[in-house]
């Protein structure tokens, strides 16, 4: 189930979210972040390599991965 496994992943410390996330693909861990508040996803990918993050946050929603982009302080335009 989706939607629990991503209440599960939003209460694990930060270590756990990206061990997490690294056991995932891109699509996975996307579907898991979409379920978030872009402001916990930004906490979370900040944690990422740059590598991973940037094709991760491609596959968000539009108006999420706005968002969270914004909050990170680059836009989709930006190598990253």
């Amino acid at each position: 189930d989706r939607e629990l496994e991503a209440d599960v992943f939003e209460e694990l410390d930060a270590e756990h979210q990206v061990e997490f996330l690294r056991s995932r693909s891109d699509a996975d861990a996307a579907t898991i972040l979409a379920r978030m508040a872009p402001d916990d996803v930004a906490d979370v990918v900040t944690e990422l390599d740059q590598e991973r993050r940037v094709p991760i946050l491609g596959l968000l929603p539009p108006d999420q991965e706005r968002k969270v982009r914004t909050l990170l302080g680059y836009n989709s335009s930006t190598a990253g």
